[in-house]
Parts: structure tokens; C-alpha cells; sequence
């Protein structure tokens, strides 16, 4: 199953260039043409429910001037029985339409689910800063439902409407002009009415779409952070900020459902003065002799068969402004541009690289965090980083991994700009280990080598080995098919950081970043974890951010950062004195130093 998906995301992010700005006015284009099978079924089948109800009336008309007339015998018994037939056949058509119509829009919606869920996950941090979890999930999942019924069901019956109007309007000018200039008018009416009403409430539902983004972000952040909002006994608060919210939301959606009302009230008038038009023109042609009895019921007919779809219109409206609302969403959000630029170029790494930080600034927004910085770390070479709070420290690693890109300067790896570089080599190369860590709602293996086929068991268990966890991997009773239902509900924080150094390990990468990544872990583990980092460093480039002496005295360079700038460290008592001073001044900007015991 993951690894299905994993192939229909590593499509999408191939696909051809759908989220460029020339490819945007094609949007809907580009998706409905990957299901043009469906989409011509569900054409088909609309034009022959179309000429199933255009043909019925005409059997009507044909019954009452039979009936009306001496020649009766087995003439109605056919037309009844021509009649039940198509009404059968009618609604067969009806249902198979519904069956490609849904088929149709699952397949398009389901595309465009997977494509703006990668899209949104390939964006740069500076993106997903700016936006929380509670929004993307309205965004992806909410605006995504309002496309499937705009594709499942409001096509469909505004295109079947269109089909129904066009092809009454030629028949009843087969019938007569005055049939025919009657239903055009009237039709034009209609469409006139709806269209204004439409153009003036769509705004409502658009603003409504952004009341509600808020909404569920604001709930999202919520659950997200229950534990610390309760310990913190701020959830009076949050509830008055809550009921502040909603008030704000109440009048936003109230004023677009009353759409509803302007709707009817304009659907009403048209029915009535349809109705009442169409008995006049009727009559007015049967008392001169221009058409039959049969005709007239005709009229009548044809008029009430343009009201069926009117009133479908009358609903569809509304659902059509909730869905376009949906859809330019859909739309803006693919529209915006990943700030990390890619290029083609692939590394050919046959052991660790080395790293140079040249002249690298980047800051968000106003903020300065990392200012001019050159860092020159050799292959092999362990690097040791530490700063107080804010002082740029993961920043900095972070720009190494392109989850950021530099302001101004570059960052090598073996004297290649990483900016050149595909996207999937830093993944392949890199294991970054952080303090918080992410864990899936599926099988233990399928965490540590996460959906990666290619990871055999052998490997895992190996590296669980070198680790010296192998006491840690026996408590779980089912090894690696234990399954986590909660993610890190049945976890420790210590327990998670475990699989969070097995994962980056079995990989076997070329360059490692520990970012305080044994801070969740107890002493003995840590111990234990310490001792594996001896063998497993080994012929590999790596970056550590700690405060621990015990992780720092493997490095052969410390440095400390301070707003943004290097500070020297020349012995590890230097960097014992950097943690307790209350102020580091004294020690002078420098780019690196090599430490000496």
C-alpha cells in the first residue's frame, strides 16, 4: 500500500509542471484530461438522458390527440406502453450516469488530493511557518470534498440542464415560433435571474471559506497543544478566545447560507410566471387553430421540464459558490512557488564529504538569525556547535538540509553548491536527528526505515546491534510488527528518540546531524547510545549541536554561535566557561578553532 503511494507522489511531484503560473488557468484542464474515458461516459450518458426527456413529452402529446380522436384501439396501449418503456430505460441511464460521474470526480479529486498534499509538503519552511496544521487540513481536505461535488454532482446537473434547455428550445421551434420565441424568453429569464444572484452572494461564500480556515486552525492549534494549555490552566482563555471566534464565524455564515432565501424567492417568481406564461401561450395558439390539444399539454409540459433543472439550479448555485470558492483556493494554493530552488546536479559521494559554510547569512522576515557566518569542516571531521537559546544553532544545520535557503552566500558539500543539487540528494545523504520526533501511526519497521522497501530486516536488526539497543527491540512483543495506533501514544519521549537514531543510522548515510538529539534519553541509555556513536561516526562527516561534555568530546571543532555570529572555543574548559558565564563578550569573533584536548 505505501509503497503504491509513494509512487503516485513521486508522479505527481513529476507531473508536468502543474503548479507553474503559465499551467495555472489550465488547473481543471489538466485533471479532467487524465480522465477523459469517464468524462466522455458521463457526457454520453447526459445526452441520451437528454433526449430520453425531450422525447416523453412528445408521447404524451400523442396520447391525448389519440385519445381525443375516433381511432383509439391499441394506439394508447402502445404509446403507454412507449412511454413506461422510456421512463424505464430513463432512469437506467440516470443511474449510469451517477456511476461514471462519481468514479469521475473520486479519480480527479483523488489526483489533485495527493498532488496539493506534496506541493504543500515540498514547500519551504518560511511557508509552513506562516500557516498551521488546523488550516492545511480545511484547505487540503475541505476545499478538496467542495471540488469532488462540484465535479460528482454540480457539473453534472448544470451541464444536464444546458443539454435539456438547448435541446427544448429546438424542438419547440420545430413546433412553432411562437413555441419556440416563448421558451426562449422564458429560458433567458431564468438563466438572467439565477446568473444575478449568483455574481452578487458568491462573495459571502468566499469569505465564509476564510472564516472557516481560521476556524479549524484555531481548533486545530487546540488539540495540538491540550497538554500544555491544561498544565498551564490557560484553557479559560482559549475557551473565551474560542467563543470570540465563533461569534466572528456566526454572522460571516449566516450572511452566506441567506443566500438560500434570495435564491428561492427568484426560483418562485420564475416557476410562477413560467406556469402561468405557458398556459396563456397555449391556449392562445389552440383557440386559433395552430396547434392541438395535444400540443398545448405540450407547452405545459416542456415548461415544467425546464423547472425541474431550474430548481436543480436553485440548489446548485449555492453548492456551485461554496465549491468555486473551494476550487480558487485549491487553485492559489498551488499557485505559490517553493522559495527552494533545485537543480539537476548529483553528488557522487564514495565516503564522507566535506562541508563549507561560506559567508552564509538568512534571517526571517526583519530578523536576522545566522549573519555572515564561514564554517570549513573537513571530511570526516566532527564539528561540535553550542549557543543559548535563539543563537541560530538549528538554523544553521537547517540551511545545510535545505529546509531553508541562505539570504546571501552558499553552502558546499564537497565544494558543490547543495543549491545545484536534486532534490532527493541531501535526503539520501543526510540523517538529521532532532529532539522531537515523528512518529507514524503503522508498524515499528515501517518507522524505522520509513515505507524504504529497499531496508531489509537484517539491516535493522543490525544497526539496533551497533547501537547496543538490543535489550530495548526485545521488550516490544512483537518486534518489528508491533503497531503504533496513536503514533507516540504508548511511547516514551526516550523511546521515541531511540527509533529516531535507528532510523537515521540503518540508512547508512554520509553526513549525520544530531541536533541535542540524546536530550529525551535516561543516563544509562545515553550511555549506551554514547558508546555506539564511537563506531558508527566512523568514516562519516557530523554535526553536533549539544551541551553534553560527554557528546561535545568527540569533536575535533567547537564552535559557539552568539546572534547569529561564530565565537572561538580553544579547549573544552573554554566551553565549560561558555555555559556558565553570563556573558561570552570576551571571547571575539572568529570563524572556527580546533580544539586541543
Amino acid at each position: 500500500m505505501f509503497g503504491n503511494l509513494y509512487l503516485r507522489v513521486k508522479s505527481s511531484i513529476e507531473m508536468e509542471n502543474i503548479m507553474t503560473q503559465k499551467n495555472k488557468n489550465n488547473l481543471l484542464f489538466n485533471y479532467v484530461g487524465k480522465e477523459k474515458r469517464l468524462f466522455a461516459m458521463t457526457c454520453l450518458m447526459s445526452i441520451v438522458i437528454t433526449c430520453l426527456q425531450i422525447i416523453n413529452p412528445q408521447i404524451t402529446r400523442y396520447f391525448l390527440d389519440v385519445a381525443l380522436s375516433a381511432n383509439i384501439q391499441n394506439n394508447l396501449f402502445y404509446a403507454a406502453a412507449i412511454f413506461m418503456g422510456i421512463a424505464f430505460i430513463l432512469q437506467f441511464f440516470r443511474i449510469l450516469m451517477s456511476y461514471f460521474g462519481q468514479r469521475f470526480a473520486w479519480n480527479v479529486t483523488d489526483r489533485m488530493r495527493i498532488d496539493l498534499l506534496s506541493h504543500c509538503m515540498d514547500l519551504d519552511m518560511d511557508f509552513h511557518k506562516e500557516h498551521n496544521q488546523g488550516e492545511f487540513q480545511e484547505r487540503i481536505e475541505g476545499d478538496i470534498s467542495s471540488v469532488f461535488a462540484l465535479f460528482s454532482e454540480i457539473i453534472q446537473s448544470i451541464g444536464s440542464s444546458l443539454l435539456l434547455l438547448v435541446g427544448i428550445l429546438v424542438v419547440s421551434f420545430y413546433e412553432h415560433i411562437y413555441i419556440g420565441l416563448f421558451m426562449v424568453i422564458y429560458s433567458a429569464v431564468s438563466i438572467s435571474v439565477l446568473f444575478l444572484i449568483k455574481v452578487r452572494t458568491e462573495d459571502s461564500w468566499v469569505e465564509a471559506g476564510k472564516m472557516n480556515a481560521n476556524y479549524y486552525s484555531f481548533v486545530g492549534e487546540l488539540l495540538q497543544n491540550r497538554e500544555t494549555i491544561k498544565h498551564n490552566k490557560a484553557l479559560n482563555f482559549l475557551m473565551y478566545r474560542y467563543d470570540k471566534l465563533v461569534c466572528r464565524l456566526y454572522p460571516v455564515l449566516k450572511k452566506a447560507n441567506l443566500t438560500w432565501a434570495t435564491i428561492w424567492s427568484g426560483t418562485t417568481f420564475i416557476f410562477a410566471f413560467g406556469t402561468i406564461s405557458s398556459i396563456a401561450v397555449g391556449y392562445f395558439l389552440w383557440n386559433s387553430g395552430a396547434i392541438t390539444l395535444g400540443t398545448v399539454f405540450l407547452i405545459y409540459n416542456y415548461t415544467e421540464s425546464l423547472r425541474r433543472p431550474i430548481e436543480q439550479l436553485k440548489v446548485r448555485v449555492q453548492q456551485l459558490q461554496e465549491a468555486g470558492a473551494g476550487y480558487k483556493r485549491v487553485e492559489d494554493l498551488f499557485s505559490i512557488t517553493n522559495k527552494n530552488e533545485y537543480g539537476k546536479s548529483i553528488l557522487k559521494l564514495e565516503g564522507s564529504p566535506s562541508i563549507r559554510f561560506d559567508n552564509v547569512s538568512f534571517g526571517y522576515q526583519d530578523e536576522v538569525i545566522i549573519d555572515n557566518v564561514s564554517i570549513d569542516l573537513d571530511s570526516n571531521q566532527i564539528l561540535g556547535i553550542v549557543g543559548r537559546t535563539g543563537s541560530g544553532k538549528t538554523t544553521l544545520v537547517r540551511l545545510l538540509t535545505r529546509l531553508h535557503t541562505p539570504d546571501s552566500g552558499r553552502v558546499l558539500i564537497n565544494e558543490v553548491d547543495i543549491n545545484s543539487l536534486y532534490d532527493l540528494e541531501l535526503t539520501n545523504c543526510i540523517s538529521y536527528i532532532t529532539q522531537d520526533v515523528q512518529i507514524f501511526s503503522t508498524s515499528l519497521r515501517e518507522n524505522i526505515r520509513l515505507f524504504n522497501d529497499n531496508i531489509s530486516d537484517n539491516q535493522i536488526f543490525d544497526t539496533i546491534n551497533q547501537l547496543g539497543l538490543n535489550e530495548w527491540i526485545n521488550k516490544f512483543n512483537m518486534g518489528l510488527d508491533t503497531i503504533f495506533e496513536g503514533g507516540k501514544s504508548n511511547l516514551s519521549a526516550g523511546e521515541s528518540q531511540l527509533i529516531s537514531f535507528v532510523r537515521a543510522f540503518v540508512k547508512e548515510p554520509n553526513v549525520i546531524i544530531l541536533d541535542e538529539a540524546t536530550a529525551n534519553v535516561d543516563p544509562i541509555t545515553q550511555g549506551l547510545i554514547e558508546c555506539a556513536l564511537d563506531k558508527l561516526l566512523i568514516d562519516k562527516t557530523c554535526i553536533i549541536i549539544a551541551h553534553k561534555l560527554s557528546t561535545l568530546s568527540r569533536c575535533d571543532k567547537v564552535i559557539s554561535l552568539e546572534s547569529g555570529h561564530v565565537k572561538k572555543i580553544n579547549s573544552l574548559d573554554k566551553v565549560i566557561d561558555f555555559q556558565n558565564a553570563n556573558t561570552s563578550n570576551d571571547l571575539g569573533y572568529l570563524s572556527e578553532v580546533i580544539v586541543n584536548g
